[in-house]
């Protein structure tokens, strides 16, 4: 939140927990078939709430900030393995920058 706003930037947080979230990527490797090795409906109800966040964050205001005014994103910015940013920016007729946040080939 603090690195994004510094840059002159709104902001508004999705649901679930990134460090929950990363750790079953760990543990499943990060592919399908290590998902369906393990299953979870804890991490299913987190995707749930995540993706019911995603129109909120595009078209409303910061929920923790109360003088955050109401806004439509003109961008969205996404991780690639993250869900419904693609269907976000269609819906609004908005441009998609998909970047991964860690290098792949060694630093």
């Amino acid at each position: 939140r603090k690195l994004v706003q510094s840059h002159n930037v709104e902001f508004y947080p999705l649901e679930g927990d990134p460090k929950q979230l990363s750790a079953w990527m760990v543990k499943s490797g990060g592919t399908l078939q290590g998902e369906l090795r393990n299953p979870s409906a804890k991490k299913l109800e987190m995707l749930k709430d995540i993706i019911e966040s995603l129109w909120p964050a595009v078209t409303e205001r910061d929920p923790a900030d109360e003088f955050a005014l109401p806004f439509t994103a003109e961008a969205i910015i996404a991780n690639p393995p993250t869900f419904g940013h693609i269907h976000v920016a269609e819906a609004l007729g908005v441009p998609l920058h998909m970047m991964f946040p860690q290098p792949w080939p060694p630093t």
